[in-house]
């Protein structure tokens, strides 16, 4: 088993999280958030001829610059090379760099619920799409921002769509958890 591969802690893209530096978003409604921390990586890379392309994200805590006290939750979604060929030179990654922005589930399901003014979610704050320069893992590739609300409460699962945490629960309170979900959505 090969280590993992932290795409946005190592040169180049790790001046792009550097807590304190600034990202701004222009879609749904321009903002500036500044980074407060780090929270995790995950990748999603897979072999040439994949039906998506491979990608990493890392998601951060934020606040809003100028005057605000909102927080936010931030994930970065990089398009990344294919399994062994991420040493290749630049030249060879490039080719890799999908034409139209890729989007996760996750990005979908927060323009879905913005589309639909849910109130039952944590609101989609915004988002920005740009390309990798040439110093890029897939130069050209993708790289998308996408920021929502930092809500109450404790995340019962994480961003796999595992549910460890609401497993560790006791039955008492995962029954509670139930019927408060069939009471909001059935």
């Amino acid at each position: 088993m090969s280590s993992p591969i932290f795409w946005f802690l190592k040169e180049p893209m790790c001046h792009n999280v550097k807590i304190s530096n600034t990202i701004s978003l222009n879609h749904l409604h321009p903002s500036k958030w500044r980074i407060l921390e780090v929270l995790h990586e995950h990748d999603s890379q897979k072999y040439e001829g994949a039906e998506d392309p491979s990608y990493a994200s890392i998601q951060l805590t934020c606040a809003e610059v100028g005057g605000s006290s909102r927080r936010a939750f931030m994930r970065i979604v990089m398009q990344i090379p294919f399994s062994k060929t991420e040493h290749e030179d630049s030249a060879v990654r490039g080719k890799q760099a999908t034409s139209t922005t890729f989007r996760t589930p996750g990005f979908l399901a927060f323009m879905t619920f913005a589309k639909n003014a849910s109130t039952v979610t944590p609101r989609f704050l915004g988002y920005r799409d740009d390309r990798q320069g040439s110093s890029g893992p897939v130069p050209g590739g993708f790289i998308t921002y996408y920021a929502w609300e930092v809500v109450p409460g404790k995340p019962l699962g994480d961003y796999t769509g595992d549910a460890n945490e609401f497993w560790t629960l006791d039955k008492d309170e995962r029954d509670k958890i139930r019927s408060a979900f069939k009471d909001t959505f059935l």
